[in-house]
């Protein structure tokens, strides 16, 4: 038998921990002694039985087993943010002490509160995979009611520090089958550009590298409020890789950004030439369907003229070369007129079939 002291803590939080949880079961382990003395929170608490009848009582705890709602994600996020808000504060680490009379007692605070926290959040991955199997399939017929529904675990989320929503996102991934249900996971992380940063980085730039969902215009549209992050973590990232699905077949491309505006191809853009060395010929004909679609600035423009002049001996033949020569003379307006002359040279230069089409263009310009 041994005990040993909290001092200084708030046993407002400690009460609201075992209240959500496991409070009949403590009752049963625990006894309290001098809750309360003088105005401050102090307290000792004792073991009272053995623990291996502890770990039976607390596997017996029932588990909720409501469908259709989200009630036991919310009980359960509850546990695992006020344990986060009890490990935060000052006294909890510092003014711990310990009185061992049979044995050791280990890290007490620390090691309770991790092993809460960590047992809670496999939990919640529990409760999301069952939430996504359950909303998934509805996605096609009531894709508004789902949203509304998993948007209700946005503020939840938003709570949490990023390392416990990678933990929560990497526990729940590998469990869904099915791109209706992998889509529905995705909802409620489109709540913030923090959130959706972390999704984007950590589960969709993996899946997508390797293969596309069947629905990609539905991914497109729930991603569309997070558009800007998306451009800058997932789709110039997905472009600079030479064996991507989206680089293959550029329609894909197209699909996968029906539901962004011109604003979000600009973004796409200009990270996508940020992260340019050498232009491959790979990588010709997805600059110039962005161009297309972009609203370019001077200077992106300015950049897009230096690149071609650099590298446009390389594609004089180029019928890739030659749509991007195109798309970037449709854009050239009165703040961008200088660079007619460049460009010009460019076109001059090239050899491909789309040589006199851009120099129209070039003269309707100028």
């Amino acid at each position: 038998m041994f005990s040993y002291n909290l001092i200084r803590v708030d046993f407002r939080k400690i009460n609201n921990l075992m209240i959500l949880y496991f409070w009949k079961v403590m009752e049963e382990i625990l006894t309290e002694k001098d809750l309360m003395k003088e105005g401050q929170c102090w307290g000792e608490w004792t073991f009272s039985i053995p623990d291996d009848k502890i770990n039976e009582k607390i596997a017996s705890l029932p588990r909720s087993e409501q469908e259709g709602n989200c009630s036991t994600w919310a009980n359960l996020f509850s546990l695992i943010q006020t344990k986060s808000d009890f490990d935060d504060s000052p006294s909890a680490s510092s003014e711990i002490h310990h009185t061992m009379e049979e044995s050791q007692v280990p890290d007490t605070e620390a090691e309770l509160g991790k092993s809460i926290v960590t047992s809670s959040m496999e939990e919640l991955s529990v409760s999301l995979v069952e939430l996504c199997k359950q909303l998934g399939p509805k996605l096609r017929v009531g894709a508004a009611e789902v949203k509304d529904e998993m948007m209700m675990l946005a503020g939840d989320l938003k709570k949490l520090k990023s390392e416990s929503v990678t933990l929560l996102m990497e526990n729940t991934w590998p469990q869904l089958h099915s791109d209706s249900c992998r889509l529905c996971f995705c909802i409620p992380f489109c709540a913030s550009s923090e959130l959706c940063g972390i999704l984007c980085r950590r589960i969709l730039l993996p899946w997508m590298s390797e293969s596309l969902p069947s629905r990609l215009e539905q991914l497109s549209e729930i991603l569309s409020p997070e558009g800007e992050t998306v451009c800058v973590t997932l789709v110039a990232p997905l472009l600079q890789l030479e064996d991507s699905p989206l680089v293959h077949d550029l329609l894909n491309l197209e699909d996968f950004m029906s539901s962004m505006s011109p604003k979000h191809w600009t973004v796409l853009l200009r990270e996508f030439l940020s992260g340019l060395g050498d232009l491959d010929k790979w990588q010709v004909s997805a600059l110039a369907t962005i161009v297309q679609h972009a609203e370019p600035t001077c200077d992106i423009l300015f950049t897009l003229v230096q690149l071609m002049s650099a590298t446009g001996s390389t594609f004089a033949q180029s019928r890739e070369f030659g749509a991007l020569l195109v798309a970037v003379a449709n854009h050239l307006k009165a703040d961008s007129v200088s660079l007619v002359p460049q460009l010009k040279l460019i076109v001059n230069n090239y050899k491909g079939s789309l040589k006199f089409k851009a120099l129209k263009v070039l003269a309707d310009v100028s």
